[in-house]
């Protein structure tokens, strides 16, 4: 099990990319994480729904940034996103040349995982929460990465959940006000991203959307299959 979880994980690293929504007259951004999808239209950034309905809310003054090489896009055309209609995820068709600006490669979309999870499934995700430095000075963000591998807890027809506990492995290299290393804690920024199988070859099994704390150590995260996905990699007019 040794070499198919640090494949897993360094699966989710090679695949998961950073995601920021900002307004450019503030330039405080709003974290979260994405993937990149080689769909037969083009490369496309598949994050969680909210994260592009925040773009959207900011209209012209909205920013999103995509990468640690901070590729960023504005005045995003509507129709180049698909929302999921009953799902808390969605699609940005990006051209062939913004991929060396972001610095990432898109996943092959025949390795996205055909049938769902299933409970105690090994899986692994990697998402970048982050920490503001002295905004008095510079609207800079720390980013560190959220890594974690372990079973799929409950399983349903449109989600499934991992619960994030402390014999399970997880790290985090991001620093926080009052962080005890070693706890679970709502760090943000998880959204969006990408869940790896722990096979040979991991298979992409859905999308984090939303997490639920109820203790210091205690934390729910819930996510949409990876079948989601197929409906929103359609741009065909």
């Amino acid at each position: 099990m040794e070499p198919l979880k640090q494949l897993a994980i360094a699966t989710a690293h090679r695949y998961s990319v950073i995601v920021s929504v900002f307004d450019a007259d503030e330039r405080i951004p709003e974290l979260a994480t994405g993937s990149l999808i080689a769909c037969a239209e083009g490369p496309v950034l598949v994050t969680a729904a909210h994260v592009l309905h925040r773009h959207l809310d900011l209209a012209t003054a909205g920013r999103l940034q995509i990468g640690a090489n901070r590729f960023t896009l504005h005045s995003l055309p509507e129709h180049l996103i698909h929302f999921s209609k009953t799902r808390d995820i969605a699609a940005v068709l990006l051209d062939e040349d913004d991929l060396p600006e972001i610095g990432k490669e898109p996943f092959p979309f025949p390795e996205i995982a055909a049938s769902g999870v299933e409970g105690n499934d090994l899986v692994a995700f990697v998402g970048y929460p982050g920490q503001w430095k002295d905004l008095s000075r510079s609207p800079t963000v720390s980013l560190g990465f959220y890594e974690f591998f372990g079973p799929v807890r409950t399983v349903e027809d449109d989600q499934f959940s991992i619960l994030v506990e402390p014999w399970y492995e997880f790290r985090t290299t991001t620093t926080r006000p009052n962080f005890v290393p070693g706890e679970a804690e709502a760090l943000g920024g998880l959204s969006g991203a990408p869940i790896f199988s722990a096979t040979r070859p991991p298979r992409l099994v859905g999308w984090i959307y939303e997490g639920s704390l109820w203790s210091p150590v205690d934390h729910k995260l819930y996510a949409v299959h990876a079948n989601a996905v197929t409906q929103l990699c359609s741009w065909a007019s």
